[in-house]
């Protein structure tokens, strides 16, 4: 087990990196009540504390400000203050940069230098039929062949840590979990170096199997 380093601000919990050499950040959108998916913020704050990976966990819910749609979203509760959903998304930007430079991988033109993955932890519900979805909007977030490489990766330790894949398989660009298209922005804003992968990760994976699940990303972060 690793220590943490923790910076608390206004929308969110922020884990800098404790080893710069894993070049990954893990992020929970969707992590507070009310319309959480629960577990997402566990995952993160735990592969901080297990390996040294750096986090981002929302501290706002998705109805008030939802921190995985663009600044200009509405779909939020209209009794906020004005521009509450612009400054929780600026926010998000922020945070992501000087999470950047921690790794030591962001230039003086804001632009990341050495090949980084942002990866977007989510909850998918079990009906859906899949434990887990990758999503990178069809390679256009990030390389294929890294996805279906860290995909074969998964299914590998997840099978060892005792999950029947058959019953909870692994998809890649499930219609409607390809990856929002804010996702194109946050990648436009940070570079083509700066790699994006949604992972959805079903009820029964996040709640049953919760030691499993960050095992595996572990594993993962290492392995990159």
């Amino acid at each position: 087990m690793v220590g943490g380093r923790l910076k608390e601000t206004r929308f969110h919990d922020v884990y800098l990196p404790l080893r710069k050499d894993l070049k990954v950040v893990f992020w929970a959108p969707h992590a507070a009540a009310p319309k959480r998916e629960f577990y997402t913020g566990t995952i993160v704050r735990e592969l901080h504390r297990r390996v040294g990976t750096a986090g981002i966990v929302a501290q706002v819910s998705r109805a008030v400000a939802d921190l995985n749609r663009p600044a200009d979203h509405t779909g939020v509760d209209c009794s906020c203050p004005e521009n509450y959903q612009r400054e929780a998304v600026e926010e998000f930007f922020n945070q992501l940069k000087g999470v950047l430079k921690e790794l030591g991988v962001l230039g003086e033109d804001g632009k990341v230098m050495e090949k980084t993955l942002l990866f977007g932890i989510h909850g998918v519900k079990d009906e859906k039929g899949y434990g887990m979805i990758l999503g990178t909007r069809h390679g256009t977030l990030c390389p294929v062949e890294l996805r279906d490489r860290i995909k074969r990766k998964l299914e590998v330790l997840l099978e060892a840590g005792g999950i029947d894949l058959n019953q909870n398989p692994i998809g890649c660009e499930v219609p409607g979990y390809q990856g929002h298209p804010f996702l194109e922005e946050v990648k436009e804003r940070f570079g083509e170096k700066l790699n994006v992968i949604q992972l959805e990760i079903s009820k029964t994976l996040r709640t049953k199997y919760t030691d499993q699940v960050i095992t595996a990303l572990s594993m993962v972060s290492l392995a990159l």
